[in-house]
């Protein structure tokens, strides 16, 4: 009986103690699959940040493409092919107001020449440098000097302290040049078109977002060697990590029309068919403008130019959060709500085992006073039974004494 009553009790326990141990296991599931969740929502916020800083980057090299324009008709106060290719830009372009200004930047001897082109009138008119770009006004002076005859122009295709989209376009030679004159360096132009960053925070880039993030999310633009410098933001105030990451403002010099170019494969392959008919749009466009590959590789110079790799990467960061109750935000939520419900769980199990051990422990207790008792009663008959013997005995004596 008593080895019965153990073994009951240590059954109880054993049943707690699994108990316990599949909610453990179960947990741990459940933290596995969080974490699987929380990987999926990243892969997909980054998937996301990528293709709105790949737009926008695709409009910068749009730019560039589309102004790598001939200079063959360039004069000191006119130039036909750029009034036409800003002429295409201003009807055909998806964001027009992009740019804000387009200047011709032309170093000389005595120092670089600024003008800005007059779309009204389709002229340029010498202007005194603006404040923004006495930092690109050095830096070209500085190039003409350290280059001498073997200056090679390196400061495109995008700068963004302006920020501002720099193309580089060789002049064509003087026909008629003595060969046997000393030699000069090669003669070049800058066309530099200022990015209007009241347009990219307040229009460009909540269109994109809402194109490529969704409704209710969140972003952050913010300056890549110094990510305290926020340049445009959709959020009230402060934000925790980001769900995904880009980089952005970056035109890469080698295959410089790949994202116009190869747009519509990769909009096709996305599942977006109006992007993919507007991109190979543009991409006829290049095409029929005759600045394509071909036509840049004739009007850049062939050598490979420095700075090249640095230029590569994005000089913006773009950061992008999910709705309220999305994302990190989310399974951090729902690990809490587990492990809650766990701890609680497991503390009902223990309880139970705990509170079934008691119960078979009070009931082995009971059964063992109750078989006290009994032995007790048991003594007692006995007793009685002695005591009846004793009253017969007595009984038999005294009839005994009568007899005699």
């Amino acid at each position: 009986m008593a080895r019965g009553r153990l073994i009951a009790g240590l059954l109880g326990l054993v049943v707690a103690a699994a108990g316990a141990a599949l909610l453990i296991i179960d947990v741990e599931a459940r933290r596995d699959w969080a974490a699987a969740r929380l990987a999926l929502q990243r892969l997909d916020a980054e998937r996301r940040a990528h293709a709105m800083g790949a737009e926008l980057d695709r409009e910068l090299a749009r730019a560039h493409v589309w102004f790598t324009v001939d200079t063959g008709s360039l004069t000191e106060t006119d130039w036909d092919d750029f009034a036409w290719n800003h002429e295409k830009w201003v009807n055909r372009a998806p964001f027009p107001a992009l740019i804000r200004d387009w200047y011709v930047a032309r170093p000389r001897p005595d120092g670089t020449l600024l003008q800005r082109f007059d779309a009204a009138d389709e002229v340029l008119t010498e202007v005194s440098w603006p404040d923004g770009l006495r930092g690109l006004r050095a830096a070209i002076d500085a190039e003409r000097r350290a280059g001498g005859d073997d200056v090679m122009p390196s400061l495109g295709p995008v700068l963004a302290e302006l920020p501002a989209v720099v193309i580089e376009l060789w002049l064509p030679d003087v026909e008629g040049e003595d060969e046997e004159a000393p030699s000069s360096p090669r003669s070049y132009v800058y066309v530099i078109g200022t990015v209007d960053l009241e347009f990219v925070a307040g229009s460009l880039l909540p269109s994109l977002a809402r194109a490529h993030l969704g409704e209710d999310w969140g972003y952050r633009v913010v300056d890549g060697e110094d990510p305290m410098r926020e340049i445009a933001s959709n959020l009230g105030g402060t934000a925790g990590p980001p769900d995904g990451e880009a980089e952005l403002f970056a035109v890469p010099l080698a295959g410089l029309d790949e994202p116009l170019l190869d747009a519509p494969a990769q909009a096709a392959q996305d599942g977006g068919a109006a992007q993919a008919g507007a991109a190979d749009a543009a991409a006829r466009e290049v095409a029929g403008s005759g600045v394509g590959p071909g036509a840049m590789a004739k009007r850049r110079a062939p050598e490979p130019r420095r700075g090249e790799a640095a230029r590569e990467r994005g000089a913006w960061r773009l950061m992008v959060y999910r709705p309220a109750g999305g994302g990190a935000a989310s399974v951090a939520s729902k690990r809490r709500e587990w492990a809650l419900r766990s701890g609680v769980a497991l503390l009902v199990m223990l309880c139970a085992g705990l509170g079934l051990a008691v119960m078979v422990l009070m009931r082995a207790e009971r059964e063992r006073g109750g078989e006290r008792e009994r032995e007790r009663e048991r003594e007692r008959e006995r007793e009685r039974e002695r005591e009846r013997e004793r009253e017969r005995e007595r009984e038999r004596e005294r009839e005994r004494e009568r007899k005699e």
